[in-house]
C-alpha cells in the first residue's frame, strides 16, 4: 500500500480508503473527546464544578434522589467501575457523597449535597442549550447521530462484527 498523502483530523489516511471502515471505534472515541473537552471548557468557563464526564451522573442524582452506584450502573448500562470513577468526581468536588441507606444497612446511596443541588439546576439549563447545539450539528450534517448510535448498538447486540466477519484467508 502506498503512504497516502491526504491529511485527515485523526491522521487515518495510512488506511484509506480501503480500511478506513474497521477504524470507526478510534474515530468515534476522537468524536467523545472533542465533544467532552469542548463541554469541560464551557463548564470551566461558566464556573461549573461538574466534569463534563460526570453531568448527567450529577444530573441523574438530581432527577431521581439518592441511588446506589449499581442502581446508575443499571441505569446507563455501564461496568460499575465507570460510575465509579465519575461519582468520585463528583465527591471530589464536594457535589455528591455516600451514606448508608435506612432501610438497607449493606448499601451506600449517593445523595447531592446542597452544592450538588444548585448546581444541577444549573446544568439543567446548560443540557438545554447542548441539545441545541447538538441538533443544531444534526441538521448540519444531515445525521442524527443520537438515532444512528442506538441503532447501531442495538445491531451489534443482536449481531457482533465478529458474527458478521467471513473467515480468515
Amino acid at each position: 500500500m502506498s503512504k497516502d498523502t491526504h491529511t485527515s483530523h485523526s491522521d487515518l489516511a495510512v488506511f484509506l480508503p480501503d480500511t478506513q471502515s474497521a477504524f470507526i471505534g478510534l474515530q468515534l472515541e476522537g468524536l467523545v473527546e472533542q465533544i467532552t473537552n469542548d463541554s469541560s471548557a464551557y463548564l470551566q468557563q461558566h464556573g461549573f464544578k461538574t466534569p463534563a464526564l460526570a453531568v448527567s451522573s450529577l444530573l441523574q442524582l438530581w432527577k431521581r434522589g439518592p441511588v446506589s452506584l449499581a442502581d446508575l450502573a443499571r441505569a446507563y448500562d455501564r461496568p460499575h467501575q465507570l460510575i465509579a470513577i465519575r461519582l468520585k468526581m463528583l465527591e471530589a468536588n464536594g457535589l455528591a457523597y455516600r451514606a448508608t441507606d435506612t432501610e438497607d444497612k449493606r448499601r451506600k446511596l449517593i445523595h447531592l449535597t446542597d452544592l450538588g443541588q444548585e448546581e444541577a439546576g444549573r446544568l439543567w439549563s446548560f443540557s438545554l442549550s447542548l441539545a441545541d447545539a447538538v441538533n443544531d450539528l444534526y441538521q448540519e450534517i444531515g445525521v442524527n447521530l443520537t438515532t444512528v448510535a442506538k441503532e447501531a448498538a442495538n445491531a451489534l447486540h443482536a449481531k457482533p462484527l465478529t458474527a458478521r466477519m467471513q473467515a480468515p484467508l
